[in-house]
């Protein structure tokens, strides 16, 4: 996510409008968070499968875990640049014109 914020502002520095700069930089950050979610979550199905008496007690919470991390991930795509356009309306009223071309 830091990554796709740091995108974000990269392009807006670059002169792409904000619009332009949050759905490149989402979509440009989409395939890597979550691949990375994902196989982090394929690393507890294992544990969350496993039959034996012993790893019982594990079950719940690889499966909290990993659901945690994918419920996350997906929250985040969308709720980021959400904020980023929120964030950035904001500061755009803020800030005088001749201020943000310089």
């Amino acid at each position: 996510t830091l990554v796709m914020m740091d995108s974000i502002d990269r392009r807006i520095r670059e002169g792409s409008t904000q619009r332009a700069a949050i759905i490149e930089g989402a979509k440009s950050r989409f395939s890597p968070n979550m691949l990375t979610s994902v196989t982090t979550f394929l690393a507890f199905v294992p544990l969350i499968l496993e039959p034996a008496i012993q790893a019982q007690f594990l079950i719940p919470f690889a499966a909290s875990l990993g659901l945690g991390i994918i419920i996350a991930t997906g929250i985040l795509m969308l709720l980021l640049p959400a904020l980023m356009a929120a964030f950035l309306r904001i500061n755009s009223r803020r800030i005088p014109q001749e201020m943000q071309n310089a």
